[in-house]
């Protein structure tokens, strides 16, 4: 399958199991067994492992339905790999993560939290930001994101200016 996704496969009591803390608000939050028809429920649903020959399917229950998330393989991945596919997902113009403001955690122990441009969802319950000022802020407050960094950070100005972009691109 192609590989623009990335998950960790641990071996717990000899058994092989996969950790996915990367998908987005639809992940997983607990390591699931990679064993076909494994179930975990978290926070975000109920999850299962199908498996076809040596690819296996992520599964989400959705009311009645279970939709595919990914597929994947057991095949080592190196770091040349990750870097093809973050490119490729960076530049491809049809990729979603150009154009939308994307954020998901999952505190242990906490409501799991989702920022879709100006829209916060806690737990299942959405609101709209007041503006992109409140956006700035909640990813550092709510998120725990530092944009102080003297390389890599961004002022609340730049951040602003980069969402009016969005906006404009994607009306």
């Amino acid at each position: 399958p192609p590989r623009t996704h990335r998950l960790v496969q641990v071996m717990l009591d000899d058994e092989p199991w996969i950790a996915d803390v990367g998908f987005g608000g639809a992940t997983l939050s607990a390591p699931i067994p990679l064993a076909h028809g494994a179930e975990i429920t978290g926070p975000e649903g109920r999850f299962r492992i199908e498996s076809q020959q040596s690819e296996f399917l992520l599964m989400k229950e959705e009311g009645d339905d279970w939709h595919a998330l990914y597929r994947f393989d057991q095949a080592r991945q190196y770091p040349a790999d990750y870097l093809m596919a973050n490119h490729f997902i960076a530049h491809w113009p049809d990729s979603h993560f150009r154009h939308h403001l994307l954020a998901a955690l999952h505190p242990p122990g906490q409501k799991p939290l989702k920022l879709l441009n100006q829209y916060l969802t806690v737990d299942g319950d959405r609101q709209m930001l007041a503006d992109d000022d409140a956006v700035y802020d909640c990813l550092q407050r709510d998120f725990g994101m530092r944009f102080d960094h003297p390389k890599h950070g961004v002022t609340r100005e730049a951040f602003c200016a980069m969402m009016a972009q969005l906006r404009r691109d994607n009306p």
